[in-house]
């Protein structure tokens, strides 16, 4: 029995239109194993603010709904665990590809997991070197208080609290170079720190730069329109 040459030409044309949506939900995937990719060289970084980066985006996919689930029921699957191209019409199996996107997605999950259970120990380590440092400063052993907060950065370097407590052990140490430094790292790990913008401008008023003191203060007060009083009251006792 001849086939019908129009219901042929039918059958491409819905062949082609299924090929290229496949295509498409591939290149959907290609996109997000780059993603991935770029998570994993941020993680193996040097520089800790990518590294920081790295694992907030790696958090963000591996906890993001429609990253892990399935693209399509015939088509692409794609899990954090799994990842297989299975489309009914070619019953590819075992692609070698795959199975290394496979590995691979295991091994950013392993990898992430490892340093956020690392991340978990550096900081209880650097809470406990915290409240040293807080008992230290509170019996006025400045020094050794400066010692416990060094040893908690290191283990911690994305705390703005961190460099605050060193930052105000500095002034009273004398040492308000140092003290300005540890404000520049707390303002722009968060630069709505009202204490880091305090010990800012006292920092900069031992130094001799009064004039720049103020100028801090008052950008405080214009950012914090509240706590003028106790910005003023504050700036009174070192001046």
């Amino acid at each position: 029995m001849e086939i019908p040459q129009s219901s042929v030409a039918e059958t491409q044309e819905k062949f082609k239109l299924k090929t290229t949506e496949i295509s498409k939900d591939f290149d959907e995937f290609m996109a997000k194993v780059a993603r991935v990719e770029n998570v994993l060289k941020g993680l193996n970084s040097k520089d800790e603010l990518k590294q920081k980066i790295a694992m907030e985006k790696a958090d963000y996919l591996l906890g993001n709904e429609d990253f892990d689930k399935d693209i399509d029921e015939d088509k692409l699957y794609l899990k954090t665990n799994r990842t297989v191209i299975n489309h009914k019409a070619f019953q590819i199996e075992d692609n070698p590809d795959n199975m290394s996107k496979e590995m691979f997605m295991k091994s950013v999950e392993e990898d992430a997991n490892r340093r956020a259970a690392e991340r978990r120990e550096m900081k209880a380590i650097s809470n406990r070197h915290k409240t040293e440092g807080i008992k230290a400063f509170r019996n006025q052993d400045y020094v050794k208080a400066l010692h416990s907060f060094n040893e908690a950065i290191k283990c911690i370097r994305d705390s703005p609290l961190l460099y605050n407590n060193r930052c105000l052990t500095y002034l009273k140490l004398g040492l308000p170079k140092n003290a300005l430094e540890d404000t520049r790292h707390a303002l722009r790990l968060n630069e709505n720190s009202i204490k880091a913008h305090v010990y800012k401008a006292e920092a900069l008023y031992k130094i001799g730069e009064k004039s720049e003191s103020d100028r801090v203060i008052k950008e405080a007060c214009d950012k914090f329109p509240n706590q003028v009083k106790f910005l003023k009251e504050t700036q009174r006792s070192w001046q």
